[in-house]
């Protein structure tokens, strides 16, 4: 009888058996969430996770052309991840699974991703020229060496702050440096060489920086070279700013720009001035 049975057994396709409860349940396929989708999604577009010198997480971001630096808590990372699930599923992220998202890559940049410094408006390219951030919607740069400057997508990642301003197009038809004197009020002939030397200097990466003081009466007109200094160094929407008296404030304060302007300093604490 066993051996009649093993025989039919071997006559019968298992596709036709009936299908036991359940059993078709677990054979589909189950439905990736949206998190899984949009990682899946972030991994496929070329974005670089990799953290500073400090441990934060950032990210380079292609967007058409171009690469983008942001900071895995910003929200321009967060409204790149929305535009590139959007693209893609044609429907909104809910943010549960944008917190996961963030979280996993956030993980993925500080302990699996390299580390990178990041420089903030000037900084010196493989190529051995110096590179300006304009800080526009373009991310080009200043290309600058001994022959001269171009304007180009540069071959490093710089990093930009809120209080990061958009600087003007350079052109080659201006009247030079030494036309930045007529609007200031310095009349010493050393002092004004020693302002421009300064302005110079300050587009130099990578090297210690001086702490330019302004002093003078009321209304000699020292907030106004400030802001003209920051113009031409490092725009920024707040060009003013006063010296907090916190010390993780001050810190966030000075780390916010290349150049920060501290108006109407009456005096300075011992650890301020360190």
């Amino acid at each position: 009888m066993a051996n009649q049975a093993a025989e039919i057994l071997k006559l019968v396709d298992p596709a036709d058996l009936p299908e036991l409860p359940g059993q078709a349940d677990d054979e589909k396929p189950k439905r990736k969430s949206a998190a899984d989708e949009l990682l899946e999604l972030v991994n496929a577009s070329g974005v670089i996770l990799f953290k500073d010198e400090y441990g934060a997480a950032f990210a380079a971001v292609p967007v058409d052309e171009r690469q983008e630096v942001h900071s895995l808590r910003s929200k321009a990372f967060r409204l790149w991840l929305n535009r590139v699930f959007y693209q893609a599923k044609d429907r909104a992220l809910q943010s549960d699974a944008m917190r996961m998202v963030r979280d996993t890559l956030e993980a993925q940049a500080v302990f699996d991703g390299p580390t990178k410094t990041l420089a903030l408006r000037v900084a010196s390219g493989p190529d051995g020229a110096f590179y300006y951030d304009l800080c526009g919607d373009s991310w080009q740069a200043v290309r600058v060496d001994d022959s001269g400057y171009t304007i180009k997508l540069p071959p490093i990642l710089l990093r930009r702050r809120s209080n990061s301003g958009p600087q003007v197009m350079p052109r080659k038809s201006g009247k030079g440096l030494r036309s930045f004197l007529d609007f200031v009020n310095v009349k010493n002939q050393a002092d004004r060489n020693l302002l421009l030397v300064y302005l110079c200097l300050c587009c130099v990466p990578d090297i210690p920086r001086l702490v330019l003081v302004v002093h003078g009466e009321k209304g000699a007109g020292k907030s106004f070279l400030l802001r003209l200094v920051r113009r031409i160094v490092d725009p920024a929407p707040l060009e003013l700013q006063i010296v907090p008296n916190d010390k993780s404030e001050l810190a966030l304060t000075l780390a916010s720009g290349s150049f920060v302007a501290f108006d109407n300093v009456d005096h300075l604490q011992p650890w301020q001035s360190d």
